[in-house]
């Protein structure tokens, strides 16, 4: 059986600070998650800035956010898309609920898309 890129999520960042910072996508129970594609769309006719998180669980619930956690930092320009490819994010969540989360600078102007595969736990 072949792996397949799946959608993992997809939406809009409406948290503006990292106490709010919200999961774009999650670790389902009885998987390994490879996140390899991130895209981050700019709709907004000035710049806005996005933050990323991965996020370990906590006893196999939703972790909380530390400072550590962040991997990625970029004003995206007004209508800039970013694509963040395997190559620059290597992310595998491997616990129930670890978690990738994002905010953003200003609500409600970046759409999000992350791809990858989910893989049965052996």
């Amino acid at each position: 059986m072949a792996n397949t890129i799946v959608r993992l999520g997809k939406g809009q960042i409406t948290a503006t600070t990292s106490a709010t910072a919200e999961v774009i996508t999650t670790n389902p129970t009885a998987y390994d998650t490879s996140v390899d594609y991130i895209m981050i769309y700019n709709t907004n006719s000035s710049a806005v800035t996005v933050y990323l998180y991965q996020v370990d669980d906590n006893a196999l619930a939703v972790g909380t956010l530390a400072a550590t956690d962040q991997f990625f930092q970029y004003a995206l320009a007004a209508y800039e898309t970013i694509l963040l490819c395997r190559q620059d994010i290597m992310i595998i969540m491997t616990d129930t609920n670890d978690t990738l989360k994002a905010y953003a600078s200003v609500t409600a102007k970046l759409n999000y898309w992350v791809f990858g595969m989910k893989l049965a736990d052996q």
